[in-house]
């Protein structure tokens, strides 16, 4: 494995933009869109982006207008209809065409500027809360905040907005980095919509291909009350199988492919084996920072939600609707004349003999007898009882507790 993976950095490279506008530009053409509605800002900035990318601006009256064109295109096309519009009361006179999008159930991903993220509070030129006019009345809004956020926003509404039920959703991009550079992955710029298989979704190839592969569980799988259909998958798959810390409790700790936490509590062994899998499978995870810590940037990561909201379009990977229990039974039942890889399964072996050493050490040999912290007051509690076995502590103060969260081996 060559060090850039090892230590996450992007493996396929990265594209950079001259500015936001640009980005945007090129993202929506890269997802089939030739067509724009609107009546941009005064910079005009998203007029240039769009003409470099090859995609048609229609030039309407008003904003309220902008949205109308854009969802009766929507619904006689079928295609996302997509509308920029300028910021502050630009947004409120949009807000109409938004209600009855979202009425008629239209596709529409209405773009729009917004004062500068510093200029919060100020009082600035044309500023109006965009975000508490179009809540209401979309799917989903939000307001990018960070040249670094705007990717996985545009990807996330891409998805929203055909998902069913299908609605309007929007998105503010504000002035302040719209003439910055901004770099993005460039595996993350055409990426697949999620697939609505529900149920019946056939497992993606390369899940079907990978020689190093993970099963995450997270909360999502634990609340479907259906257990062992995690660990029927890993099994399938050869798979090291981790949970998030909502996952705890999905599947069972003493399977022997369990190898604990994943993300920010996850032990070396255990990282070590994250950083060199070459596909993740996550069961009902949003794949938070604290789950995703640890894994290389560019590993492929396929995703099963029952919502396309909860997706992380941080990564790349396939994306698939379902009830995760049930997606990962019928993946199984598929998988039943697999044979994995024999090297990976050693390793998944060696990493969780590594944790099991673990916890059998003393939590912290060199404290005295009358101060312990959480393993080893766990520890305490599980022995035997007997009148003997009883001591006193000092329980541990809040910055001891902050050392040791639960894990996935006590």
């Amino acid at each position: 494995m060559n060090e850039q993976r090892r230590t996450g950095g992007p493996a396929a490279g990265s594209r950079t933009f001259p500015g936001a506008w640009d980005l945007v530009a090129e993202f929506l053409a890269r997802h089939g869109v030739d067509t724009v509605f609107g009546l941009p800002g005064d910079d005009l900035l998203v007029v240039g982006a769009l003409e470099r990318a090859g995609i048609r601006l229609v030039w309407c009256r008003d904003q309220r207008l902008a949205v109308h064109m854009a969802s009766g295109y929507a619904l006689t096309s079928g295609r996302t209809g997509v509308c920029v519009v300028g910021k502050g009361p630009a947004v409120a006179n949009a807000v109409g065409g938004l209600l009855e999008a979202a009425s008629g159930q239209s596709p529409v991903l209405l773009l729009a500027g917004g004062t500068a993220v510093e200029s919060d509070g100020a009082r600035a030129f044309q500023d109006a809360p965009g975000l508490a006019l179009a809540t209401p009345v979309t799917k989903w809004a939000d307001r990018v905040t960070h040249p670094d956020r705007l990717l996985p926003a545009l990807r996330r509404a891409a998805a929203l907005v055909q998902n069913a039920p299908r609605g309007p959703v929007f998105l503010e991009i504000p002035d302040g980095f719209l003439e910055q550079p901004v770099s993005v992955p460039e595996h993350l710029l055409h990426t697949e919509p999620p697939v609505p298989g529900r149920y019946t979704a056939a497992l993606p190839a390369e899940v079907a291909r990978a020689r190093r592969p993970v099963v995450l569980a997270g909360g999502g799988l634990r609340a479907t009350g259906a257990p062992g259909a995690a660990e029927r998958l890993a099994e399938a798959l050869g798979a090291a199988l981790l949970v998030t810390a909502s996952g705890r409790g999905g599947v069972a700790e003493s399977h022997p492919l369990f190898c604990g936490l994943a993300g920010l509590y996850a032990q070396p062994p255990v990282r070590e084996l994250l950083a060199d899998c070459d596909v993740v499978v996550t069961l009902g995870s949003r794949l938070e920072e604290t789950a995703t810590e640890g894994l290389a940037r560019d590993v492929s990561i396929c995703q099963v939600n029952v919502d396309a909201a909860e997706f992380a379009y941080d990564w790349s990977g396939p994306l698939v609707l379902g009830e995760a229990a049930a997606t990962a039974d019928a993946w199984a039942d598929g998988l039943r004349d697999r044979v994995g890889d024999i090297g990976w399964k050693a390793r998944i072996t060696a990493a969780r003999d590594a944790l099991e050493s673990w916890a059998e050490q003393p939590a912290h040999p060199e404290l005295p007898d009358d101060q312990v912290r959480v393993k080893s007051v766990v520890r305490e509690l599980t022995l035997p009882w007997s009148p003997a076995s009883w001591r006193f502590y000092t329980l541990p103060s809040p910055h001891d507790l902050a050392w040791y969260p639960v894990r996935g081996f006590l």
